[in-house]
């Protein structure tokens, strides 16, 4: 009976890492954009080589501002949050997040801002 205790918590911890991690967007390198991306240099093609196309896009006609989104966030189920999960107090996630806004004025870039962080928050409840 202890071994079919044991190979179903293995199954179990096994199934949670498994299907511990989510993502939304698409992944960008803020680095890489820090390093190739030059306010009022660079134009709408080099932000689309090095990020390719945005998530989305908005306009502002009394500025003739464009601005290009870009984001990605993974969501994954960090070790200790296995273990917290399995007592049943809830489950500890850890979210790295990448988000990056280009400005455009007639095809230049005038601004750029980069937002990157990781958040571990403990989710209570199964």
């Amino acid at each position: 009976m202890k071994r079919n205790r044991l190979s179903v918590i293995l199954i179990s911890l096994l199934a949670i890492i498994s299907f511990s991690c989510t993502t939304a967007g698409r992944q960008i390198d803020a680095e890489q954009v820090k390093q190739n991306i030059q306010i009022a240099k660079s134009t709408t093609d080099d932000v689309l080589r090095v990020c390719g196309e945005p998530l989305s896009k908005t306009y502002d006609a009394g500025t003739d501002i464009e601005v290009w989104h870009y984001a990605y966030i993974q969501k994954t189920v960090t070790p200790l949050g296995v273990l917290t999960h399995e007592l049943g107090v809830g489950t500890e996630w850890k979210s790295d997040r990448t988000v990056v806004d280009v400005y455009l004025h007639k095809s230049v870039v005038t601004d750029l801002q980069i937002d990157t962080g990781t958040t571990v928050r403990l989710n209570h409840g199964r």
